[in-house]
């Protein structure tokens, strides 16, 4: 049974037995109004940082509106890359931190083929990046504590068969290297 906050104790002078706010699972024990929804979030991690996926339209939640969402923190000075995706879009703004976004064009039938892109996203001047399938991409955070990614891609995350390719950071393919 959800807990209802509006029932604790209102006298300052008579002590009562706390109301448990958290299942044995981990989930919250609040009460939401009809329709509403409060989904316990998993978060992914390894040495370099976190994966939030924060929406998921194969989540049973009302509405309409975007497919999938997912936050990535990048620590300090780490480098994530290089990645790209056969059909996906990439879709980022940086909530936290500043991190630095770099791009490379090897699609064959480009007409930007062979071109690096480098650029900073931030809080201070908010920018949304949207990198196309089959462009390489890497990411720095530059900032001295955890950076904060947003992704909103067009196409919902697989956790079967990810459309995703890596490289390491430093290859024989990509003309750029992370000073």
């Amino acid at each position: 049974m959800p807990v209802d906050r509006t029932n604790y104790p209102t006298n300052p002078s008579v002590p009562v037995p706390c109301p448990s706010t958290v299942a044995a699972d981990g989930t919250p024990k609040i009460r939401m109004p009809e329709g509403g929804v409060l989904r316990p979030l998993r978060t992914h991690m390894d040495a370099r940082g976190s994966l939030t996926e924060f929406f998921d339209a194969r989540w049973d939640i009302p509405g309409e509106g975007a497919l999938y969402g997912e936050f990535v923190t990048f620590r300090p000075d780490v480098v994530k890359g290089w990645a790209r995706h056969r059909h996906k879009t990439d879709r980022h703004f940086v909530m936290l931190g500043d991190i630095q976004c770099v791009l490379y064009d090897d699609r064959p039938e480009s007409a930007t083929k062979g071109l690096v892109t480098d650029v900073t996203l931030g809080p201070t001047a908010p920018q949304l990046l949207v990198i196309p399938p089959m462009v390489w991409h890497a990411f720095r955070n530059l900032s001295s504590t955890d950076a904060l990614l947003v992704g909103i891609p067009d196409r919902v995350y697989d956790h079967e068969a990810p459309d995703k390719e890596v490289l390491p950071v430093t290859n024989e393919i990509i003309p750029y290297r992370f000073a």
